[in-house]
C-alpha cells in the first residue's frame, strides 16, 4: 500500500513539476521573442540610414589625348 501511493505521489509531483517549468519557461520565451524583434527592428533602420548616407560612386573617365595638328 505504502508504494502504492510513493508512485502516485512521485507521478503527481512530477508532472506538476514539469507544468510549473513549462510555465516559467514560456514566460522568459516570449522575453526573449520580443528582444529579437526589437533587436531586428533595429538593425534594419540602422541599414536603412547607413543605405540613405552612402554617396553614389562615380566613375572617373579616361580620355586618350589626342594630337592637335
Amino acid at each position: 500500500m505504502e508504494w502504492i501511493l510513493f508512485i502516485i505521489g512521485l507521478l503527481l509531483g512530477t508532472t506538476m513539476g514539469v507544468m510549473v517549468m513549462a510555465m516559467l519557461s514560456s514566460g522568459k520565451h516570449s522575453e526573449l521573442d520580443s528582444e529579437i524583434i526589437s533587436l531586428r527592428l533595429q538593425r534594419k533602420m540602422l541599414k536603412d540610414e547607413i543605405l540613405k548616407k552612402r554617396k553614389p560612386y562615380k566613375k572617373k573617365k579616361y580620355y586618350k589625348n589626342k594630337k592637335k595638328k
